[in-house]
C-alpha cells in the first residue's frame, strides 16, 4: 500500500505506552495540522465526556497531564477548517472505578 503525503511528514511517532501522559499525546497530534494534505486531528486527546468530569479527575492525575486532555463537547463544537472529516483520538479509562478501591491508579486506554 503506498504512503499518503502527509505519513513521510510524521517528526514525532505514536506514543504506544497506555501510562504516556496528554503532553506527549498532544505533541503526536498537533503534527498532522502542519500540512495541509493531513485530515484534521483534534489537538488534545479527549478523556471525558463532560467539564464537571474533567474536575473530578484533574486532582487525581499526575502533575500536567489533565492541562492537555479535553472533553468531547469542545471537540464535537470546535470550529474545524473545511474538510471531509474530524479525528480525535480518545484516552479513557478502560473499566468501572465504581467501589473500586485502586480507581485511581488504573491505566487508562487510547
Amino acid at each position: 500500500m503506498d504512503r499518503l503525503p502527509w505519513q513521510d511528514f510524521w517528526i514525532e511517532e505514536l506514543p504506544k505506552d497506555p501510562k504516556t501522559l496528554s503532553p506527549k499525546l498532544v505533541d503526536f497530534l498537533v503534527q498532522f495540522n502542519l500540512h495541509p494534505a493531513a485530515p484534521y486531528v483534534y489537538s488534545r486527546p479527549i478523556s471525558w465526556s463532560k467539564a464537571f468530569d474533567k474536575a473530578n479527575w484533574s486532582n487525581h492525575l499526575l502533575e500536567g497531564d489533565a492541562d492537555g486532555r479535553d472533553f468531547f463537547s469542545n471537540w464535537s463544537c470546535s470550529k474545524k477548517p473545511e474538510m471531509a472529516c474530524s479525528i480525535a483520538l480518545f484516552s479513557m479509562w478502560t473499566s468501572s472505578w465504581v467501589r473500586d478501591p485502586d480507581w485511581d491508579s488504573k491505566t487508562w486506554h487510547v
